[in-house]
């Protein structure tokens, strides 16, 4: 593969603890590292498993657009950052590389595999990792979560994990990134007002089996939030309009001054 950075050469920052571990649950798979193509930071970016591959490898054109709209639009050096969601920690690189280490972010995810990918990521950029594994909700306490990468919140079966709150993970947030494949439908309207300092949301918000994304976004609206959003046909960066048709998840950004 073009570009792929020597696995082992890049590896040598990771403890070996957190390789072994790693590697024991994935024995069909060479994992790789090798730079993320987004401008304006220089990452690194470990391939762990095939779905990192398929998802990342090249990344998507929407996802790239949304990477560098972030560095070019969101102030975020010294901030308070929230990524909530973090998957294998791709957002929380974006954060800390464009803020060139000065933001104090810290990293959520249930899955512990998810947890331990983001750390590896960070570790390879020189970032000193805060993760917490905790799925978020609109309450704390425990929830049922599909056992999975991509998992979500469900009713019953799957892993029980912990929960919490944005405010109990980071009440002075001033960015927070939510990607809780639909949970955000229940998380966002009492964490706007709980969390004063926030001027900038990132959600990715999915609409299938859920009401409408107008929802959450008329109350940031009703805050004085300016909104927009990724159109992902025309592949660009626009002002949100009321009912707008959604076929498929994509990305808000609610920013105020």
């Amino acid at each position: 593969m073009q570009n792929t950075v020597n696995f082992q050469q890049q590896m040598t920052r990771v403890p070996k603890l957190l390789m072994k571990r790693m590697l024991n649950k994935n024995v069909s798979f060479q994992p790789y590292s090798k730079p993320l193509d987004i401008k304006g930071i220089r990452a690194k970016f470990f391939f762990a498993t095939q779905q990192a591959q398929d998802w990342y490898d090249p990344l998507k054109p929407y996802a790239k657009l949304e990477y560098e709209w972030v560095l070019q639009n969101i102030p975020l050096k010294n901030q308070q950052i929230i990524d909530a969601g973090a998957h294998h920690g791709q957002y929380s690189l974006v954060f800390c590389l464009g803020a060139e280490h000065s933001c104090n972010l810290v990293s959520v995810d249930p899955h512990p595999m998810n947890c331990l990918l983001t750390e590896i990521n960070l570790l390879l950029n020189e970032a000193k990792p805060k993760i917490e594994q905790s799925a978020v909700a609109a309450r704390s306490g425990t929830v049922h979560f599909a056992n999975e990468s991509n998992g979500k919140i469900i009713s019953h079966g799957g892993m029980v994990v912990n929960s919490k709150t944005l405010y109990q993970i980071m009440p002075d947030a001033n960015i927070v990134k939510l990607d809780v494949e639909g949970a955000e439908y229940k998380i966002v309207p009492e964490s706007i007002d709980k969390l004063a300092a926030v001027h900038t949301w990132i959600i990715e918000i999915h609409p299938q089996g859920n009401p409408h994304p107008d929802t959450i976004i008329k109350d940031f609206l009703q805050r004085d939030y300016k909104v927009s959003y990724i159109n992902r046909d025309a592949n660009r960066v626009e002002p949100y309009k009321l009912s707008t048709i959604w076929d498929i998840h994509s990305t808000i950004f609610a920013c105020r001054s």
